[in-house]
């Protein structure tokens, strides 16, 4: 799970630097991935805030590979 973090860029040097919710949404999008859905599905919206939010102030976007 850390490595998760760290790749989108939620976690610097082990320490969360997200919000709880940005990483529950980020987590749930990698979940989306991983049986090949759009990435916000089922999201609610202020998860959906959340993940557009963190990905915007910089973050990467989540990878689907």
């Amino acid at each position: 799970m850390n490595a998760l973090i760290e790749q989108d860029a939620a976690a610097s040097l082990r320490r969360i630097v997200a919000p709880r919710l940005a990483i529950r949404a980020l987590f749930k999008a990698r979940c989306n991935a991983a049986y090949n859905l759009n990435l916000t599905d089922g999201l609610s919206p202020v998860e959906l805030q959340a993940y557009w939010g963190w990905l915007a102030v910089g973050a990467q976007e989540v990878s689907t590979s």
